[in-house]
């Protein structure tokens, strides 16, 4: 019986689509799993920071907004502050000054806004176990969360998230908005302190405007309540590529 064997230009043929499917997959499939890795760290941080400020209002008897704020947010004061509020109920390696270099690289973010999260020396990074870190956002109201550490991009919206802790009490402000903006579950605290038109409020944080803002400014917490609303998932709608 004859046998049959492939020719060299079979072979080549076949090697070449293997290589084609591999090329139009791969990438799919990489990005498919960056976006749910990423988003299973964004629950998870949000989870272990609403439970640990939780038990922080509970063990203090005070609520967020009767927080001792450090009043000139230096670095000793902002550590203080961490210390005393944060780092009680989660379980962190280290924490440190925010350097220079990824200070650098956060404000490279294209559509980096100065009215919107900015890191300075004096603010507080704090490196968790699973290699993720959150850092102090110019006082430590406001915190973001980089879900690889260190690690690059260190980019708003791609792997650094602003999630807010609110520690102002009921000053005639939005007070009465609670879903709108992703901050830690607390009581009686205001989601946006300085915002006091709430029909504004609300249109800027509705879902149809949410993949437009967080473009426009990734360094708010526009991106991290666009993937929040979405059930922590990237949506294909979602503006920044990871």
């Amino acid at each position: 019986m004859k046998k049959h064997s492939f020719t060299l230009a079979e072979v080549l043929i076949t090697i070449v689509v293997i290589g084609i499917i591999a090329a139009i997959t791969v990438p799919v499939v990489m990005a498919n799993h960056k976006r749910t890795e990423t988003a299973s760290k964004l629950k998870k941080f949000y989870s272990t920071m609403s439970n640990a400020i939780a038990l922080q209002e509970i063990q203090s008897g005070l609520k967020t907004y009767e927080w001792q704020y450090p009043p000139s947010r230096t670095y000793d004061e902002n550590k203080e502050y961490i210390e005393k509020y944060i780092l009680n109920n989660i379980n962190y390696v280290n924490y440190e000054p925010v350097n220079q270099k990824y200070i650098s690289e956060l404000e490279d973010t294209p559509n980096f806004s100065a009215s919107g999260c900015l890191v300075n020396s004096n603010d507080v990074q704090v490196h968790l176990n699973d290699g993720s870190m959150f850092s102090s956002c110019e006082g430590p109201d406001w915190l973001m969360f980089d879900v690889n550490g260190d690690k690059g991009p260190n980019k708003f919206g791609r792997d650094v998230f602003v999630f807010a802790i609110i520690i102002d009490d009921d000053a005639g402000y939005a007070a009465d908005i609670v879903d709108t903006i992703p901050r830690f579950n607390t009581v009686n605290s205001n989601p946006i302190p300085w915002e006091d038109d709430e029909a504004m409020l609300k249109t800027k944080y509705s879902r149809d405007k949410l993949p437009e803002n967080c473009q426009k400014y990734p360094n708010t917490t526009y991106c991290t309540h666009l993937v929040e609303v979405d059930g922590w998932e990237f949506k294909d709608d979602y503006p920044v590529k990871l």
